[in-house]
């Protein structure tokens, strides 16, 4: 697919059904979320927490994050993934 780049150990992927977007869930860094042609970011969202894993739902709509926090307290958030796409920004988590 291409090279895209982020900032510590990659853990999870996520691509889009149309392979127009890859989200990827970055130990140290949150996630980000590319352009699949061209390998452009066009989002990061850094958390305290390390994220763990990313996915997107059926119709991609929805972008779930797997929070790992310390003394194994796990969080996760769902978003509306079209929201960050078109707009560039992040609101609160739906779930």
């Amino acid at each position: 697919m291409g090279r895209f780049l982020g900032d510590g150990a990659c853990k999870s992927l996520a691509v889009s059904y149309n392979t127009e977007w890859v989200v990827g869930a970055f130990s140290t860094e949150g996630f980000h979320v590319f352009n699949a042609l061209t390998g452009e970011r066009i989002f990061k969202q850094s958390y305290s927490e390390r994220c763990f894993n990313v996915d997107l739902n059926f119709g991609d709509t929805e972008l779930c994050v797997l929070l790992m926090g310390f003394k194994g307290v796990h969080q996760v958030n769902t978003y509306d993934f079209r929201e960050i796409v078109n707009s560039k920004k992040i609101s609160e988590p739906k779930y």
